[in-house]
C-alpha cells in the first residue's frame, strides 16, 4: 500500500516472498524494489489522478513478468495488487498444439488451394488411407475415391464454393486394397479479390470401423425383427398343431377300435391306412413343434449302426433312382440317446436337401463317424453348392431359397439335434457341392434308458379313473376306450366339477387323467388342488403342447406320467397301466409311438 505522498507503508508476506523484501520497512528502498517496479508504481500513481483504477505489466528481475493491479483508496493512497502472468504464447504455437490434438485423436488436416489447385494434408491424412506423402492430387482422387461416390464429392465441393462450407462422405481405396470410409468437414476460409473461394481447409476422420459397427447394429435389427416374425409364426404353428393333434388323437384311437373290431380284410386295410394317414398328420404336427422347440422327445439309448440300418429303406425311398445313394455305417459300435423318430426326420431332411441340389448322376454320401467323445453323421453331396451368403442363413427359420420351400426343414434339424445335446454344422462351396455334419455325444452302451412303451403290464390293475378333458368328442372316446378295458370311468369337460364333486364328499378316483390346458383351471393346478384333498391320486396329463409352450399357461410336476397329443389307443392304456403299477416306472413319461 501507498500513502497519498507515495511512500510505500505495507507489503504482505507474498509480495515481499516475491520481490525478497525484508520485513523491516526502512529496507524498502528503490533500490531493493527495482528501478522497473518503482517506475511502474509512478505511473499508476499518475494515472490514478484521472481515473479510479489502472493495471499495467512489468518484469521482475528474474525476467518474470507481473500484472500490477492499482486502486484508489479512501485516504488519498494506493491500494496495489500484483499477479504473476503467464507467457505469451505465440499463434504459430497455439495452431501447432491444435493440429497435434487433433491428430493424436485420428483426425487429418488438409487445405485446397482453388487457385493452383493444390492439395496439402498432413501426415495423419496419408496415413488414413496408407499412401506416401504428397501423392494426393486431383488425379489420384478420380484414381481411389470409389466410382459411386466420385459424383457426391464433386457435388460437395461445388456446395463448398457456393455456401462456404463442404461436407463429404466417401470411399476411398487403401494402399493394402482395402476400402476405407471417410467423413470430410471443411470451410472455405479466404476468397478471391471477385469473390470466389481461394482456400479451403478441413478435417478428415476415418470412420471405417463405425461404419462396419452400424451395419452390424442394422443385420442385428433385422435379426430381431426376422425373429419376432419367427415367433409369431411359432405361436400360429404351436395353435395350429396342438388342435391338430386333438382331432388326431380321434382319429387314432377311433381307427384303432374299428380295427379291432373289423370284419374282412378290406375294413382291416381301411382301418390301417386310416392309422397310416394320422400317422403322417402327426409327424407334421410334431415338426411345427420342432420349429418352436415345443415337441416333447422321447428319447432312448441306441446303437447308431443299428439305427441306420432300421433307417436306411426309408432314406433310400426319397432319393431318386438316377442319384448315386451311398451309405457308410461306423465300423464299430457307436451309442447315443436319441428320439428315433426325430432323428429320422433329421437324416430324412438333411438327404432331401441333397437331393435337391444334386443333378441327374449325381451322388450323395451318408457316413458315420466320429471319436471316443463323439458320434458324427455327415451327409455329403455333389450337388450346386451355396454361395457363402446363402450358407450362413441357411439354419434360420423361414429362409429358403426354393420358391416352394416353407423354410422350416434345416431350421427343425437345427433344433432338434440341439435339443439331443448336438451341433449340426455345414460347409459348401459354390459348385463343388456341401456336407453337413451333426455331432452328437457318445454314451456308455451298459447304462440303458427306458420308456413306458417298453413295458406294457400284460395284466393291468383295473381302477376308478376320472377324465378331465374340455374337448367332447376326444373326452368320449378317452372314456369309451377306458371303459372298453374294464376300468370305472367318469368324465368331466370342467376341472371346477371334480373339485365340487370331491367338496360333495364323492370318493375320490384311483386315477386322474386330464388335459394340461384348459380354459377354467390348469391340468397340474387340478391336480396339486385334489391332492391336497387326497394326497394318494395318482396323476396322468394329457397335452398337444410341451414344455416351452406351457410357461405362464402351465408346468407338468418332473417325473410325471404325460401323454403327448396325438396318442394312440395302445399308449394311453400303456400310461394308464404305468400310473397303476406299484413299481417305480410310475414316475417314468410316457412317449408317442414311432
Amino acid at each position: 500500500m501507498l500513502n497519498a505522498a507515495g511512500r510505500i507503508t505495507y507489503v504482505n508476506a507474498r509480495a515481499r516472498s516475491f520481490y525478497g523484501l525484508s520485513d523491516d520497512p526502512q529496507a524498502w528502498t528503490e533500490d531493493a524494489l527495482g528501478r522497473e517496479l518503482v517506475t511502474a508504481l509512478q505511473t499508476v500513481r499518475e494515472q490514478l489522478k484521472s481515473t479510479h483504477e489502472h493495471a499495467v505489466e512489468v518484469a521482475r528481475p528474474n525476467d518474470a513478468h507481473v500484472k500490477l493491479f492499482a486502486a484508489k483508496s479512501a485516504d488519498g493512497g494506493v491500494l496495489v495488487t500484483l499477479r504473476e502472468a503467464h507467457p505469451a504464447v505465440e499463434p504459430n504455437a497455439i495452431e501447432a498444439a491444435y493440429r497435434r490434438v487433433l491428430e493424436r485423436h485420428g483426425c487429418g488436416l488438409w487445405s485446397y488451394d482453388a487457385v493452383t489447385q493444390d492439395f496439402w494434408w498432413s501426415p495423419r491424412s496419408y496415413e488414413l488411407i496408407g499412401m506416401t506423402p504428397g501423392t494426393v492430387n486431383l488425379t489420384w482422387i478420380q484414381d481411389h475415391v470409389h466410382p459411386e461416390d466420385q459424383q457426391a464429392l464433386g457435388e460437395a465441393f461445388s456446395r463448398a464454393y457456393a455456401q462456404g462450407e463442404y461436407a463429404a462422405s466417401f470411399r476411398v481405396t487403401h494402399q493394402d486394397q482395402s476400402i476405407k470410409h471417410i467423413l470430410d468437414r471443411g470451410e472455405v476460409v479466404a476468397r478471391t479479390a471477385d469473390g470466389r473461394p481461394a482456400l479451403i481447409v478441413g478435417v478428415t476422420v476415418d470412420r471405417t470401423r463405425l461404419v462396419a459397427l452400424e451395419e452390424e447394429v442394422n443385420a442385428l435389427r433385422e435379426q430381431l425383427e426376422h425373429v419376432s416374425q419367427a415367433g409369431a409364426a411359432g405361436q400360429l404353428a404351436a395353435a395350429v398343431a396342438h388342435d391338430l393333434s386333438n382331432a388326431l388323437t380321434v382319429i387314432t384311437c377311433s381307427a384303432s377300435l374299428l380295427a379291432d373290431r373289423a370284419q374282412g380284410d378290406a375294413t382291416q386295410a381301411t382301418c390301417q391306412a386310416m392309422l397310416q394317414a394320422a400317422e403322417y398328420a402327426g409327424d407334421i404336427a410334431y415338426r411345427l413343434l420342432d420349429f418352436v422347440r415345443a415337441s416333447p422327445l422321447a428319447l432312448a439309448r441306441d446303437e447308431l449302426g443299428a439305427f441306420l440300418a432300421d433307417t436306411e429303406p426309408l432314406l433310400r425311398s426319397i432319393v431318386p433312382e438316377n442319384i448315386r445313394f451311398t451309405i457308410r455305417p461306423p465300423t464299430h459300435e457307436m451309442w447315443v440317446d436319441i428320439d428315433p423318430r426325430r432323428m429320422q426326420q433329421v437324416l430324412c431332411n438333411l438327404v432331401m436337401n441333397a437331393t435337391h441340389a444334386v443333378q441327374p448322376g449325381g451322388r450323395i454320401q451318408l457316413s458315420v463317424g466320429g471319436d471316443r467323445e463323439r458320434a458324427q453323421i455327415e451327409v455329403e453331396d455333389d450337388g450346386t453348392g451355396m454361395a457363402p451368403d446363402t450358407l450362413a442363413r441357411i439354419f434360420e427359420p423361414l429362409f429358403t431359397t426354393r420358391k416352394t420351400g416353407a423354410g422350416l426343414g434345416l431350421a427343425s434339424v437345427r433344433t432338434v439335434v440341439e435339443r439331443h445335446s448336438g451341433v449340426v454344422t455345414a460347409r459348401s462351396e459354390l459348385g463343388a457341392g456341401s456336407a453337413f455334419l451333426v455331432s452328437l455325444p457318445r454314451k456308455d452302451p451298459q447304462a440303458t434308458t427306458t420308456t413306458v412303451r417298453d413295458a406294457r403290464p400284460s395284466a393291468p390293475p383295473l381302477a376308478n379313473v376320472w377324465v378331465v378333458e374340455d374337448r367332447p368328442m376326444l373326452r368320449l372316446l378317452v372314456e369309451g376306450i377306458l371303459r372298453g378295458h374294464g376300468h370305472t370311468v367318469e368324465s368331466f369337460g370342467d376341472p371346477r366339477e371334480v373339485l365340487q364333486r370331491l367338496d360333495g364328499g364323492t370318493p375320490p378316483p384311483t386315477l386322474l387323467l386330464s388335459d394340461v390346458v384348459m380354459p377354467s383351471m390348469s391340468g397340474d393346478a387340478l391336480t396339486e388342488a385334489v391332492r391336497q384333498r387326497h394326497e394318494n391320486v395318482r396323476a396322468i396329463y394329457m397335452s398337444g403342447y410341451a414344455a416351452p409352450l406351457l410357461e405362464g399357461h402351465s408346468k407338468i410336476p418332473e417325473g410325471a406320467i404325460s401323454i403327448p397329443k396325438p396318442f394312440s389307443r395302445q399308449q394311453l392304456l400303456d400310461a394308464v397301466a404305468a400310473a397303476l403299477a406299484d413299481d417305480d416306472d410310475a414316475g417314468a413319461k410316457c412317449s408317442p409311438a414311432p
